[in-house]
């Protein structure tokens, strides 16, 4: 099955879309954090190289959230012909969601992680795609400038390979199924993580 990689920053229907290829019959995974994935993460942004094989990509077909969002161009290189799903969002909500999603349940966490297991991977996430471990709005509002310029540059002329949608906004099955080549199910198009206000 071909691969596909949702490319799109945090707070931006990332779970939704995990959920939506599970319908579609994808082995998909959203924010993997295993051992191993830990690892291979963390030595590619140490020493980042071209390419990046991620050994998760033997059981699953489908990776979403970050950190993918910040090596999208070394997996095109590693897995080509692979789908690229780049979920988007207004800059605003956007930013109000993140900061409400740092504050309730991502400084709690990183800071009672007794165990220190997922926590400093969870900051070096945050480090390597906005440039800081908390919410921090300018630095956040830098990133999101940056990957919006970004991500249509270098898929320029691929349409077969670059799918923007806003899930946030509304947009379902009409635009993803076309993408994968497939018909739209019959069920309702997964809305999830919306429990929070700009969710």
């Amino acid at each position: 099955m071909t691969k596909v990689f949702g490319i799109g920053l945090s707070r931006t229907g990332s779970t939704s879309l995990t959920a939506a290829l599970s319908v579609f019959g994808y082995r998909a995974i959203h924010f993997p954090a295993d051992p191993v994935t830990q690892r291979e993460y963390s030595q590619f942004f140490a020493h980042p190289s071209p390419t990046l094989n991620l050994s998760l990509l033997d059981r699953y077909d489908a990776v979403t959230d970050t950190p993918i969002a910040c090596v999208y161009r070394q997996l095109d290189r590693t897995y080509p012909g692979s789908k690229f799903i780049w979920t988007t969002r207004e800059k605003g909500s956007w930013l109000r969601s993140c900061q409400l999603w740092w504050d309730r349940a991502v400084i709690p966490f990183m800071e009672h992680d007794q165990a220190g297991v997922l926590g400093p991977f969870m900051a070096l996430v945050g480090k390597v795609t906005y440039g800081t471990a908390h919410f921090d709005a300018e630095l956040f509002s830098q990133a999101y400038e940056t990957h919006m310029a970004e991500v249509p540059r270098y898929f320029d002329g691929r349409d077969r390979d670059l799918l923007a949608i806003d899930i946030c906004a509304g947009e379902g099955w009409p635009r993803l199924a076309p993408f994968i080549g497939v018909p739209a199910p019959d069920v309702p198009f997964p809305r999830l993580n919306e429990m929070m206000p700009d969710s």
